[in-house]
């Protein structure tokens, strides 16, 4: 299916438009190509869509809720695809709904995929595991959740296969994603060098432009630049 990737204001309060991002079933009412949505538990569904004259189908799993804020979800077998609703309140009947869904590309996760509703800050760090790099992760993870997810999505970059990148993403804390950069292609992107112990932030504004690049070591102070600069690019 097509990267969908759109937003709306809706006459609604946050908490109405929330509620029905919430019913997962519904979505082939209102989403072309979406022919089924299986809710199996409370965190897992099963997705079918019509995708070029074939059907595909998907697990996915939810993997963030901030009640009238954000829904986040990922896929966890078939085709890939992760999509991720947010929730604007402007006012007391009215809040802006933004939707970004569509297939992960192979190869080198694009950030771009992402942007438009909030900025996203990516973080490449070398080596992927180790005490300076958890606590690293451990710490943007825990003041990302007191910032409010809702304001920047936190990726983390490695130079590392996939399938590593898997695994590392399954034991960090405070719920932050890894990206497998296995060429360095991404990391060429944007201009960035792995260097051990000297994590290279990157900060991409919701239009996709570069707002910041800054190195710094792990630790608070490198927590505390990342949210003074998404602080002063949501207030410019």
């Amino acid at each position: 299916m097509p990267v969908i990737h759109t937003s709306i204001e809706v006459e609604v309060p946050a908490r109405i438009a929330y509620d029905q991002c919430t019913q997962f079933e519904d979505f082939p009412g209102f989403m072309e190509g979406i022919v089924e949505v299986h809710q199996t538990d409370e965190v897992n569904l099963r997705w079918a869509a019509r995708i070029a004259g074939v059907t595909r189908e998907w697990d996915a799993k939810i993997t963030e809720q901030i009640p009238d804020q954000l829904l986040a979800w990922t896929s966890t077998g078939g085709t890939r695809n992760d999509g991720l609703a947010t929730l604007d309140a402007l006012a007391a009947h009215r809040c802006e709904a933004g939707l970004r869904m569509g297939p992960e590309p192979d190869g080198v996760a694009d950030p771009s995929r992402v942007t438009g509703s909030i900025p996203v800050v990516l973080v490449f760090v070398e080596p992927l595991v180790g005490p300076e790099v958890d606590h690293l992760v451990e710490d943007l993870g825990v003041h990302l959740a007191e910032f409010g997810r809702h304001r920047v999505q936190l990726l983390v970059v490695a130079n590392v296969d996939e399938e590593t990148a898997g695994l590392a993403a399954s034991w960090t804390e405070g719920d932050v994603r890894v990206l497998a950069d296995a060429d360095g292609a991404l990391a060429d992107r944007y201009g960035v060098t792995y260097s051990a112990g000297a994590p290279t932030a990157v900060l991409i504004d919701s239009d996709g432009d570069v707002g910041a690049i800054w190195v710094e070591g792990p630790g608070s102070d490198m927590v505390d630049a990342l949210l003074r600069r998404v602080q002063r690019l949501a207030s410019s």
